[in-house]
């Protein structure tokens, strides 16, 4: 594959997981009584899909300028095809 020589390719920027400790017993009584949101923003995402809420965590990095470039040339080979 030529991509291989390019060095190590981006799969994902963003993840969003259950969060491993906020969602145990022990873990829910210190998110409900010692966390707050900073600035208005925070990394939780509340999920009621079930009877008990689920308690997300959601992370995500920049895309690197080699990546965003890549893609852009993609973008750009496709769009005049």
């Amino acid at each position: 594959l030529a991509l291989r020589r390019n060095g190590l390719l981006l799969c994902s920027y963003k993840v969003t997981l259950e969060h491993p400790y906020y969602n145990t017993p022990a873990g829910r009584e210190e998110f409900d009584h010692t966390l707050t949101e900073k600035d208005g923003q925070s990394p939780f995402i509340w999920d009621y899909t079930d009877d008990k809420p689920t308690l997300l965590v959601s992370a995500e990095i920049e895309i690197p300028e080699k990546f965003q470039t890549m893609m852009d040339e993609e973008e750009l080979y496709y769009a005049t095809k």
